[in-house]
């Protein structure tokens, strides 16, 4: 994720953790130095390029930061055949996203992704506002909520 985005931070700390948790290696595919004005597909399209180039992270599943990287992602796996040829048996790779982007089911493959339950996002966010119109010292009652995410399974994964 380019360091432009604001919520890098909190989605890598929560990556790490989790696959520490599970007893697994967290690997994080260090961002390019160059880009920063790049769309985020063509950043991540860019940047999984030069890996795959090399032999890097072709049999792996990349965790995106979001859909829009992971649209990037499909893009330069689709140029170097890492989804595998129909017919000839399955490909390691694999690709997964967060947010579902509305253009994520139509990709080629579909992108699996995790989605967030926005209704309870935007009624919670409405109430808390709504809260500290009416609240005499709003700093006082700052709020921090989590809401359950539910996994799209598509092809990408």
């Amino acid at each position: 994720m380019p360091s432009s985005n604001s919520n890098n931070p909190e989605r890598e700390l929560a990556y790490t953790s989790r696959m520490l948790e599970l007893g697994n290696e967290p690997v994080i595919i260090s961002p390019s130095a160059t880009g920063e004005d790049l769309e985020l597909e063509e950043y991540a399209c860019k940047l999984m390029d030069a890996h795959f180039n090399h032999g890097n992270l072709v049999d792996q599943t990349i965790l995106c930061a979001n859909d829009r990287l992971a649209i990037g992602v499909i893009r330069a796996a689709k140029r170097h055949s890492l989804f595998g040829t129909p017919g000839k048996g399955t490909s390691r790779f694999r690709v997964a996203g967060h947010d579902d982007y509305p253009l994520s089911a139509f990709t080629f493959p579909s992108l699996t992704t995790v989605t967030q339950n926005t209704q309870a996002i935007a009624e919670a966010a409405s109430g808390q506002l709504l809260s500290k119109i009416c609240c005499e010292n709003p700093a006082e009652n700052a709020v921090s909520l989590t809401f359950d995410a539910e996994l799209r399974l598509r092809d990408s994964a």
